[in-house]
């Protein structure tokens, strides 16, 4: 019978390399270990998909993890372009809806702006999704189209308000 740990890799051994402790892959054939090629982190390989599905529905969370997966950033890359640097766990948060401040809204706001070559508004981090997909192709209008767009959304809007006050 085989068991798991025969079939598994072989763990890292360590070396001290001045006051750093270094991990290293074992070198086949060696006992300690101690002879392989040192492991190095590779910040372009680090960025990996979730196992868990993004379920969250409501804004800002969905807007601030749409934009980000526009911009195709990690939350730590997009956690050190905001100015002054938030943490990749003050992402995470942002975009589970689990606290958040107006000058966090506003520091990402900008740094997302930046990276997206577009002005970004804390206010469009509130607005539904649909909306936010929409006024992304709204500001791609000419601005005689955008007029008359205003135009139709102001007229619908005072009918609503007209037949709301005659109903009741």
């Amino acid at each position: 019978m085989n068991s798991p740990e025969r079939n598994a890799a072989p763990a890292p051994s360590y070396r001290k390399s001045g006051n750093v402790i270094v991990p290293m892959w074992p070198k086949n054939g060696t006992k300690n270990g101690l002879s392989g090629t040192p492991m190095v982190c590779d910040p372009t390989r680090m960025k990996r998909q979730s196992i868990y599905p993004y379920t969250i529905t409501e804004p800002p969370g969905v807007n601030v993890h749409a934009l980000r997966a526009a911009a195709d950033l990690s939350q730590r890359e997009l956690a050190d372009r905001c100015v002054p640097p938030l943490s990749h766990t003050s992402i995470r948060r942002i975009e589970h809806n689990q606290g958040y401040t107006q000058d966090t809204l506003e520091r990402l706001a900008v740094a997302l702006g930046k990276t997206l070559h577009r002005k970004i508004t804390v206010a469009e981090l509130f607005y539904p999704p649909e909306v936010s997909d929409w006024l992304n192709e709204y500001n791609t209008l000419p601005p005689e189209a955008r007029a008359r767009i205003v135009d139709m959304v102001h007229d619908a809007h005072a009918a609503y308000v007209y037949r709301k006050r005659n109903a009741g």
